[in-house]
């Protein structure tokens, strides 16, 4: 079937009515979208002003933070130096621990005294004990002389560890000195 257009200008007048919703559609679709972006930058610059009023509070804190005192400045001195003394101080527990390991029969340990270092001194450990068996045979006492001087335990504080004294008359003695660094 044909198809005759006898009103040319109607298909005309429909064309630019389409024309005309399709470009009233796309200026609401851009003003909805404008109309967001705003909102969305109100909110971002609302948000970016309350951050920024918190950050000037935490700066004028801090400044007064700042702003000590004399007696506050010597109270973290006393409290500096407080802390640096006790991570000076020897912890004897890994040492205690070495010297148990280490000393087995016939060796029984009979005094024990340590001093820490004060100013240029130096640290001290010593280790007295007796020797049960054969006098003269000063084999166990060197084997636990050598294990100390090799354990690590004791190596961190006394990196010296000598026989001072073997005493044979009467029971069998001896003294084993651990010496630290000067003013460690």
């Amino acid at each position: 079937m044909y198809r005759i257009n006898l009103y040319p200008e109607y298909e005309e007048k429909q064309q630019r009515a389409r024309q005309r919703s399709l470009r009233l559609a796309l200026l609401a679709a851009l003003v909805v979208g404008e109309l967001a972006l705003a909102g969305v930058l109100a909110i971002s610059g609302a948000l970016l002003t309350d951050r920024a009023g918190a950050l000037r509070e935490r700066v004028a804190r801090l400044e007064q933070f700042a702003e000590r005192t004399p007696q506050q400045e010597a109270d973290l001195g006393a409290v500096r130096e407080l802390l640096r003394r006790r991570l000076q101080r020897v912890d004897w527990s890994p040492k205690l621990a070495a010297l148990a390991e280490h000393a087995r029969e016939p060796l029984r340990l009979t005094g024990l005294s340590g001093e820490v270092s004060r100013k240029h001194e130096r640290q001290l450990l010593q280790i007295e004990g007796g020797y049960r068996g054969d006098a003269g045979a000063a084999e166990p006492i060197l084997r636990l002389t050598g294990a100390l001087e090799r354990d690590s335990r004791l190596g961190s504080d006394f990196p010296s560890v000598r026989l001072e004294t073997i005493d044979w008359s009467g029971p069998g003695r001896f003294q084993i000195v651990c010496e630290g660094e000067a003013g460690s």
